[in-house]
């Protein structure tokens, strides 16, 4: 059974922050002064600027105000702001992810697909910024994905052939690939296979007993 991948959790003095506090202070400004207000017309615009600046707080994603006839005052938001960062976020890790899912994956075309299914999970369930730390998140997809797979279609078992990791289980492939290409700790290792850290060690070390003579005779063959 293996854990569900971690999202870093939203912080309380996130609301403190300059898009937030704002509107939070204008709205709260408006109110307060509409008890003084004794012009219905002004009383209205206080009302709705208001409103317009808490739903602003609230959907720090809205960007624009349009206005348009007949149809009057139409808030548009823009929710597009932060998928963008997150695909620019992913292009930068794109090097990194073609490179684990090659290792991880003897079948190309199904790692790309995997991948894609990892990067779309980590772009719908990530709650934290947009930042590095996304990189983890989405290789636990990965590996979600892949051994969901291997289960599927009874594959991902160690066997032999020309590609050295080939003869490692699926859990000591994953291990080995992801710390050596991807720089993922043993702590990370250990929440996306359901292992303590000391049992990824173990694999870890059991992986390198399988790998390290394979290597080596290799370079005696060149």
């Amino acid at each position: 059974m293996f854990a569900m991948c971690k999202t870093e959790p939203r912080r309380w003095t996130d609301l403190f922050q300059p898009r937030i506090m704002l509107p939070v202070a204008v709205a709260i400004a408006a109110v307060a002064a509409g008890p003084f207000v004794h012009s219905p017309l002004l009383l209205g615009v206080l009302g709705f600027v208001g409103l317009l600046a808490l739903t602003l707080a609230l959907f720090p994603a809205i960007k624009q105000v349009e206005f348009g006839l007949p149809s009057g005052l139409r808030i548009t938001a823009d929710l597009t702001r932060r998928e963008e960062e997150l695909a620019r976020t992913f292009e930068i890790q794109k090097p990194i992810f073609e490179e684990c899912a090659s290792l991880l994956c003897d079948d190309p075309d199904v790692g790309k697909r995997l991948m894609e299914t990892a990067i779309a999970q980590a772009t719908l369930k990530w709650r934290g910024p947009v930042h590095q730390s996304i990189q983890i998140f989405t290789l636990c997809w990965f590996v979600h994905a892949l051994m969901a797979h291997s289960r599927l279609t009874l594959t991902g078992r160690p066997a032999a052939g020309p590609n050295p990791l080939s003869q490692l289980t699926q859990v000591q492939r994953v291990a080995a690939v992801l710390s050596a290409f991807a720089d993922v700790g043993i702590d990370d290792l250990s929440d996306m296979l359901g292992l303590t850290p000391s049992q990824v060690q173990a694999e870890l070390r059991v992986a390198d007993g399988v790998l390290a003579p394979i290597a080596y005779a290799r370079g005696l063959d060149r």
